[in-house]
């Protein structure tokens, strides 16, 4: 019950945040992909996968330049961390490349190899791909430089947040390619469903940026004081 009280007052907050409708604009372009470009299902998770790997160099960003002064619950060799200095920062940073390129370069490694065995023109994905970049580079810079930077979340957040909030989004992701993978293997799927597919996960997406933002009565994202 909570978890769907916290869903539809996050959604009911979007119109507070412009960087949920740059994100809505860029997740518009699978939608386009699909009505008038015929995109398949292979096409919308390439475009996602490079969602994904957006999505992590950001977070990237976000922990190299935190300052929030306490670290959030993070131990390093067994040991509580109580304050946030370079090295804890240079530290989480590395753990974070290591983890999120497992993630990452897994669905992209299969993906890439559906592509070689299974799709007959393979440069079709070329436009998608770099599309996506541009696209959800632009919304993601966006909401980086205005919520995180000008907004200060940088002074709130912790490094710990950063982290589970940006591995929430890479799950998703990774729940939504292994389900379209799903759907790409099974020849009958149709438009419909595709777009279906696409406008589900649109709204997780929109879901998951919200949550990260700070809210009033928060000291971090979906963390009550």
């Amino acid at each position: 019950m909570n978890a769907l009280f916290s869903f539809f007052s996050s959604i009911l907050l979007i119109g507070n945040y412009p960087s949920a409708f740059a994100l809505l604009l860029s997740n518009l372009v699978p939608l386009i992909g699909v009505l008038c470009f015929g995109w398949s299902v292979f096409h919308v998770l390439l475009v996602y996968c490079m969602e994904t790997t957006t999505v992590g160099f950001f977070a990237m960003l976000k922990i190299w330049n935190n300052q929030n002064p306490n670290p959030g619950n993070l131990k390093i060799n067994n040991v509580q961390c109580v304050k946030n200095t370079p090295e804890v920062r240079k530290f989480v940073f590395k753990t974070f490349i290591m983890v999120f390129c497992c993630f990452n370069f897994a669905h992209i490694g299969i993906l890439t190899f559906l592509i070689l065995t299974r799709e007959k023109n393979p440069s079709s994905f070329v436009f998608p791909i770099l599309l996506s970049l541009v696209t959800f580079c632009c919304s993601h810079g966006y909401s980086y430089y205005k919520n995180y930077l000008q907004g200060k979340e940088n002074k709130v957040i912790t490094l710990v947040g950063i982290t589970n909030a940006a591995f929430a989004r890479v799950i998703l992701t990774q729940v939504v390619v292994i389900f379209g993978i799903i759907l790409y293997l099974d020849k009958g799927i149709k438009y419909g469903f595709v777009l279906l597919f696409v406008v589900f996960k649109t709204i997780f997406d929109l879901f998951g940026h919200m949550n990260e933002r700070v809210k009033p009565g928060q000291v971090e994202p979906g963390l009550k004081m």
